[in-house]
Order: C-alpha cells, then sequence, then structure tokens
C-alpha cells in the first residue's frame, strides 16, 4: 500500500541539521514499521518519507492503521517535528501500482495537513472530501476569480481582516450564534450587529444555504491560493 508520512518540522535549521533530522524522521518511521511488523520501500522526500507497505497475508487497511499510529508517535519523537501527518493510497496487488499510487498518498497528506483538529491517524481520500477537490483545484485561475469574486466586497471594506474572521467564525459554527458569541467573546447585541453589518456588505442573506456554501467554498479557495503562495 502506498504511504506518505507528512512532516512539519521547526524552521530556521541550516542544511546539515535539515539533513539530519530527515534522516532521523526516516529511521523513525522504518522503526515503527519494525515494530508493527511490516516491511516497506521508503525513500526521503522534501516534506517527509513516501513508503510502500507490503501486507501479504493481513488486512491492509488495518495493518497500516497500526502501522500509522505507531509512525505518528515514533515520528512526534524526533526533535524539531511539531506535526505529522499520513495519507495513504488505496491498496494493490502490484509494486508498480502501489509506487504510481505514492502521489495520491501524497495529495491526501498534504491536505490533511491543512485541516484543522485533524486526528492522529492514517487519513485516505475519502476523509478530504470538500478540502481534497479545493487542494486539487487550488491553481486554476476560475477557482481564485471566483473566491475574488465571493470576498470582494468584505476585502475592499473597511477592517477586511475583522470581517473575514467574523465570516469564517460564522460559518464554521454552522451559524449557531450562542457559539458564534462564545467563540468571539462578544455579547448577542454586539454580535448580531456586526453580522447584520457583514451581510449587507455581502450583499446576500447568511441564513440562505447555497450564500452559505458558496461563501465557505471561497474562504477555502483563498486559503489554498495564499498556501501555494507561500515559500
Amino acid at each position: 500500500m502506498p504511504v506518505c508520512v507528512g512532516v512539519d518540522v521547526e524552521s530556521g535549521h541550516d542544511e546539515l541539521s535539515t539533513r539530519r533530522r530527515k534522516v532521523h524522521v526516516h529511521d523513525a518511521v522504518r522503526h515503527a514499521l519494525g515494530l508493527a511488523r511490516l516491511t516497506a520501500i521508503s525513500s526521503v522526500t522534501g516534506t517527509g518519507v513516501d513508503a510502500v507497505i507490503a501486507c501479504a497475508g493481513v488486512d491492509p487497511d488495518a495493518a497500516v492503521d497500526h502501522a500509522g499510529r505507531l509512525m505518528i508517535a515514533e515520528v512526534g519523537r524526533v526533535r524539531g517535528v511539531r506535526g505529522v501527518t499520513i495519507g495513504a493510497g488505496p491498496a494493490v496487488g502490484r509494486i508498480v501500482d502501489a509506487v504510481s499510487g505514492l502521489a495520491d498518498a501524497e495529495h491526501v497528506a498534504a491536505v490533511v495537513a491543512a485541516m484543522p483538529h485533524a486526528e492522529g491517524r492514517v487519513h485516505r481520500a475519502a476523509d478530504t472530501r470538500l478540502r481534497g477537490l479545493v487542494a486539487l483545484l487550488a491553481d486554476d485561475p476560475r477557482t481564485r476569480a471566483f473566491a475574488a469574486v465571493e470576498l470582494r466586497r468584505v476585502l475592499d471594506g473597511p477592517e477586511p481582516e475583522g470581517n473575514l474572521e467574523l465570516l469564517r467564525a460564522f460559518l464554521e459554527t454552522s451559524g449557531n450564534k450562542t457559539e458564534l458569541a462564545r467563540r468571539l467573546h462578544v455579547s448577542r447585541p454586539t454580535l448580531y450587529a456586526r453580522l447584520a453589518g457583514l451581510q449587507e456588505r455581502l450583499g446576500v442573506d447568511l441564513d440562505d444555504g447555497e450564500s452559505r456554501t458558496s461563501l465557505h467554498a471561497a474562504l477555502l479557495f483563498r486559503d489554498a491560493a495564499a498556501a501555494t503562495a507561500s515559500p
């Protein structure tokens, strides 16, 4: 089965330290696979480790899930590692097909790394859902244009960051005003006034399901574009 171990590391280290850490991460992955009694072909990448794990005679999904938890624990102990995400491609019978599936595993790991509150487990394409689609389309100029149009009135108005934060929190709480007021540490009257101003600026009904979906997609596309542009 193709697996990608994505690693988030602290910045600011010199080239020698970076190389040593990659070796330590790779060693940790190999150690975890040994603990899981699995064999694999693995290699270091720019963001972590790619591996093709042999799962003959065992349930491949269960075996990789178990190995994944061990890899997260072992790699997480490497100095300078802040987070570990693991993406897996589909189980296949031939090594050449598994190698081809590494791109899918890398995509899943990258998407999961950008997801809030991602659990410490192996993720697959079905887990990425809308964010997976957004990641695939992030570089498409049409999606960037869509996000720009949807959010233009907020971005071009006063306090764009504050209004974007309010919109994001509103969408993430599914419009639950009690939870939103608690999250933003404001009173209900203050919240209602801010939401009324945001809705007027956007020119849409924030209680409308399609409007919420469009705005949520626009925020995700904007986030993906910003992540792509980051060094």
